[in-house]
């Protein structure tokens, strides 16, 4: 909440005369801007912000699309691999239990 100058004055006044801290006060007064330093924001400033936001947001996502698109072709190499060495095993297997089949045949 702000106050003019002339309210800020004579609170310090009246808070010098009760406390003896004068940083103390100051301390106090600094929580009630003066009208001077706190302009309210302009449609120009709040789109400039919106806009720096909005490319830092945007590189945000440019970076984690990037990133999922690595994860997603790393996680298929895997799966590939996987499957790859699944099926080979499983032939394997096969060929193995079709011999072992062979041998026991009279």
């Amino acid at each position: 909440m702000a106050i003019s100058e002339r309210s800020r004055s004579a609170l310090y006044r009246g808070l010098s005369e009760l406390i003896d801290d004068e940083e103390a006060v100051g301390e106090m007064l600094s929580y009630f801007p003066a009208r001077d330093a706190d302009e309210p924001a302009s449609k120009d400033y709040l789109d400039a912000r919106l806009s720096e936001m909005e490319t830092r947001l945007m590189a945000e996502i440019h970076a984690i699309r990037t990133d999922f698109t690595a994860q997603s072709v790393a996680f298929n190499a895997q799966m590939r691999t996987m499957v790859q060495w699944t099926l080979g095993a499983m032939a394997g297997l096969i060929g193995l239990v079709v011999a072992m089949g062979f041998l026991q045949a009279p």
